[in-house]
């Protein structure tokens, strides 16, 4: 009788996690297509969409391109050298 009681409650468990589970994924779908829907938005919430996307990435992009490229640089730099120290930069 106890493996029986245990098993049922394994299978609730599993059951309920499997729902929990469904209703996310249709609660993300529902999201998506409400997102996707062109009628989900005005004018002015697509303009307030675009240029929150302009000051929140475009405008700092150089910055970005500007750091990434001194970060490499510095990665790149490190690697050669220690490669150099080592005496295997004929590997590299």
């Amino acid at each position: 009788m106890f493996f029986v009681n245990f098993l049922e409650r394994i299978g609730a468990a599993t059951v309920k996690k499997f729902k929990d589970y469904t209703d996310s994924l249709y609660f993300t779908i529902q999201l998506i297509m409400t997102m996707l829907h062109p009628k989900t938005y005005s004018y002015a919430t697509v303009q307030v969409l675009v240029r929150q996307i302009y000051f929140t990435s475009i405008q700092i992009l150089p910055f970005y391109l500007f750091l990434a490229a001194i970060l490499g640089s510095v990665v790149v730099g490190t690697i050669v050298l220690i490669t150099i120290n080592l005496g295997i930069q004929a590997q590299l």
